[in-house]
């Protein structure tokens, strides 16, 4: 068997290395794997999750995983979780990984042995380190001449825009921290100052080196606050849109419904948050709200992005089905983002208005090139309650 498990590339890349680490641990079976495929396919088609915590076995020793980030605007490198979806379907859901031991130790009667769980027994020889393995181990090493090789001159600077997407939303996140603001905001100020100088050169050596910081600080700030309203609706609008640009053109929008509801409840706090926002990405010391959104769209502008808009988003019915799903499935709370509200009508608005709001800009196919998708079932309400897969663990009878 392997010792470890590589991931070098892009998110989709790193997010299949940690899926792999956990499936391919020592102490795993073929039929395992077989049955959390078909635990993962029931999850998102027939419950409608859009985000579910995977339970693994007590006897699982997952591989190391190794991430070379060769792409970056994700946040995939500093994440546990990982994005999957299933052949012949276009939606797509998170996953992390979590121990059932570890999970499970706090409800357990301590009358209760090893020996009368489903599991086999545990010894020290099997499972050595079990109190540090809380999710699989991820080790990350990041080098800035890897982005260099990229072939198209514009990922650089897209890159550096997910990150400062990333960063707008965890400032403006209701549960932030003092350190998920100070990641946030030195990792806003860095793409603010880079992406010009990555639209000009994406081989400029430093600013290729600090827009890839900027994606840390933004990664490691999200991995904080949770997945903020734009990535989730950018996620799961489903393989049919390239997140990396689905997500840079939605935060204009963003910003107005956060200005409207911080407005419309007297909220300083969220106010200040904003015009702090402006001030790194403006980078003048009085910018407001408005000079905020007059800069996404001016990069939107400089990165040549696609309107938002095909036939799938002018199907009401299939949208409806989304927000719901977006704002039930379980992978989405309000705290994470700047509202205290969240409905699936907000995610609607937010819908619309970037549909409105990027129509000048030039025209490019805004679907995957090569995708041979069949259309996927209406989304709907599904539990947030946790997903386990420990039933199905095992030799299936």
């Amino acid at each position: 068997g392997a010792d470890c498990i590589v991931g070098y590339g892009g998110g989709t890349v790193l997010d299949v290395a940690k899926v792999v680490g956990a499936l391919a641990s020592k102490g795993s079976t073929p039929e395992q794997a077989q049955n959390f495929f078909a635990n993962v396919r029931h999850a998102l088609l027939e419950q409608r999750r859009t985000y579910a915590p995977v339970v693994l076995p007590s006897h699982f020793e997952p591989l190391p995983v190794f991430l070379f980030p060769t792409m970056f605007g994700s946040g995939a490198e500093v994440s546990d979780a990982a994005v999957v979806r299933v052949r012949g379907a276009s939606d797509r859901m998170r996953i992390s990984f979590e121990f059932e031991s570890l999970r499970d130790k706090s409800q357990q009667d301590p009358s209760e042995s090893s020996e009368s769980s489903d599991q086999a027994p545990r010894t020290d020889s099997q499972y050595p380190q079990e109190k540090n393995l809380v999710s699989p181990r991820i080790n990350l090493l990041v080098d800035p001449r890897l982005a260099l090789k990229l072939q198209d001159p514009l990922d650089v600077a897209i890159g550096g825009m997910n990150a400062a997407c990333m960063c707008i939303e965890s400032i403006l996140a209701r549960n932030r921290t003092g350190m998920s603001i100070a990641l946030a905001s030195d990792g806003l100020s860095r793409a603010a100052q880079n992406i010009p100088t990555a639209i000009a050169n994406s081989k400029d050596d430093r600013a290729v080196t600090e827009l890839l910081q900027a994606t840390l600080y933004g990664g490691l700030a999200r991995e904080t606050c949770g997945l903020g309203v734009a990535a989730s609706t950018a996620i799961h609008l489903g393989v049919r849109f390239r997140y990396r640009l689905s997500y840079i053109l939605l935060m204009p929008a963003l910003i107005e419904l956060a200005v409207e509801e911080a407005s419309s409840r007297s909220d300083s706090v969220a106010l200040q948050m904003i015009q702090s926002c402006a001030r790194l990405a403006a980078q003048k010391e009085e910018a407001t709200s408005r000079d905020l959104i007059d800069w996404l769209y001016r990069m939107i502008g400089d990165l040549k992005l696609p309107p938002f808009d095909n036939e799938i988003l002018r199907d009401d019915a299939r949208m409806n089905d989304l927000a719901t799903a977006i704002v039930n499935g379980g992978g989405l709370f309000s705290d994470s983002t700047p509202f205290y509200d969240l409905t699936p009508k907000k995610i609607l608005v937010l819908i619309q208005r970037t549909m409105e709001g990027t129509k000048g800009n030039p025209v490019q196919k805004m679907e995957e090139d090569g995708q041979n998708i069949d259309s996927s079932p209406m989304w709907s309400s599904a539990s947030t309650a946790t997903l386990d897969f420990r039933a199905d663990f095992g030799d299936e009878e």
